[in-house]
């Protein structure tokens, strides 16, 4: 028997205030839009100044986005924002391929009609970010469809390991915006997937999801180029 289920993905950043979430999505926006390069360092009196708040403030969002896998400390030197090889995007979408393929298996179908308005809401805001050539509203439109995404997975340990990878993969993903077609590639397949998500096609759904994937990994290693 099929249960309806509502949309429930723990925020990635629970513990956190209202000042620390805000300066988190600042840094996660400058991070993956090549605000703050590879290998930049986070220098904590810098960052203050920039968003007008206090050191403890800073030192909780370092630490988060530590966590995710986007800054890493080092003694004596500080935060710095963490460099990918190309193996390194490579295994990481990989990884996600595969934990993708699992999470098909405990998805909860049929969704509700009130997670397919959120989906199709984050499509409408993706299609006007693409016609206006905002890059971070389609930024932040897509990072909201795939929460969604993700918090339709039953089981919550596959679930949190799923949400971490995909905020792992955020590093790679400033190398392909000078591809101008690639919104407009996320845009079409979102639109499949949320007919077989409505559909209730469990198999055409994964199969989707992880054309999806495999098209985004290929994308953002072409950013890249041969380096």
């Amino acid at each position: 028997m099929n249960n309806t289920f509502e949309c429930c993905m723990p925020s990635k950043s629970n513990n956190a205030t209202g000042e620390e979430k805000r300066i988190i999505s600042a840094l996660e926006e400058g991070i993956v839009f090549g605000q703050f390069a590879p290998r930049e360092r986070l220098v904590e009196s810098d960052l203050m100044a920039q968003f007008h708040t206090r050191r403890h403030i800073i030192r909780s969002a370092i630490s988060e986005l530590e966590r995710f896998g986007l800054v890493i400390r080092r003694p004596n030197r500080g935060a710095s924002v963490c460099d990918l090889t190309r193996e390194q995007i490579s295994n990481l979408y990989d990884m996600r391929i595969v934990l993708q393929d699992a999470a098909a298996k405990c998805l909860a179908l049929p969704v509700s009609t009130s997670v397919l308005a959120d989906l199709h809401s984050q499509q409408s805001q993706y299609e006007t970010a693409i016609a206006e050539n905002d890059l971070r509203a389609a930024f932040r439109a897509n990072d909201k469809f795939h929460d969604i995404l993700n918090g339709l997975v039953t089981n919550p340990y596959l679930r949190d390991t799923l949400v971490m990878y995909t905020l792992r993969t955020k590093l790679a993903r400033f190398t392909a915006f000078r591809r101008s077609t690639l919104f407009e590639d996320h845009w079409q397949q979102h639109g499949a997937i949320i007919d077989a998500l409505g559909s209730g096609d469990c198999a055409r759904l994964n199969r989707l999801l992880i054309a999806h994937l495999e098209a985004s990994k290929n994308a953002y290693l072409a950013g890249l180029g041969t380096h």
